[in-house]
């Protein structure tokens, strides 16, 4: 008698040249699930915009002791920071799939600094997102000479809104 191993989580990272199909069987899904699969996750999500390190969940189970012999029970993944795409299994070769927005935290940022060569070189120093520093620039660009009008020790002081996703990012 063959007892299969208990299922199992596996994080796993894109590779150079991997397509979701390709990665999927390379972690035991046979062919023709990973197919599968894959038609439904395309609802929600363009299997060909898979990037290098883009990680992915995958739910295993196992169908006997041989490795690399395994049913894809659920997959997440996240194809932007406040995006989620998750597959689940119905039945033996039905899929759901299904897309969520990741709740974020707004929270207020302040920071400022003394300028010693540029703005833009002490601002980044200080932890100011480039977006925002662009829009900053924009902003005051009618009434500050970005090029002349400041000079080493001029100071300065930010407050912008980051959002943070429930684990941190």
């Amino acid at each position: 008698i063959d007892f299969p191993p208990p299922k199992f989580t596996k994080t796993v990272k894109a590779k150079k040249g991997d397509t979701l199909s390709a990665l999927l069987t390379r972690e035991g899904v046979s062919s023709p699930e990973a197919h599968q699969a894959i038609k439904v996750l395309s609802k929600y999500y363009n299997p060909k915009r898979l990037q290098l390190g883009q990680e992915l969940t995958l739910y295993l189970a196992p169908q006997t002791s041989v490795s690399g012999d395994n049913r894809l029970t659920a997959l997440t993944l996240r194809p932007g920071t406040f995006t989620e795409v998750s597959l689940k299994r119905l039945g033996a070769e039905r899929f759901e799939a299904e897309k969520r927005k990741i709740a974020v935290d707004r929270r207020l940022v302040r920071t400022g600094g003394t300028i010693s060569s540029s703005l833009y070189i002490a601002a980044r120093n200080t932890g100011v997102p480039a977006p925002v520093l662009m829009d900053l620039i924009r902003i005051y660009s009618w009434d500050v000479d970005f090029q002349r009008g400041i000079r080493p020790g001029d100071k300065f002081e930010i407050l912008f809104e980051k959002l943070f996703t429930e684990d941190g990012e």
